[in-house]
């Protein structure tokens, strides 16, 4: 499973940082699951204020806030 191998994509990262921006929440949680290996892989992401800054900054650029 990749995401086991290397981490989630910086895309989920990054969209996880703008939910817990919008939740006040302190963290948030990932759930993979692989058919072909009959796995499930889970892990947390804890609040990183200085990603969700970076996030805010460069979606006002884009006019989405």
């Amino acid at each position: 499973m990749e995401v086991k191998k290397h981490g989630t994509q910086d895309a989920y990262l990054l969209q996880m940082a703008h939910y817990l921006h919008l939740r006040k929440a302190e963290y948030g949680a990932f759930c993979f699951f692989s058919a072909e290996l009959a796995e499930l892989h889970h892990f947390d992401v804890e609040r990183d204020e200085d990603l969700i800054k970076q996030v805010i900054e460069v979606s006002m650029l884009f006019g989405n806030w």
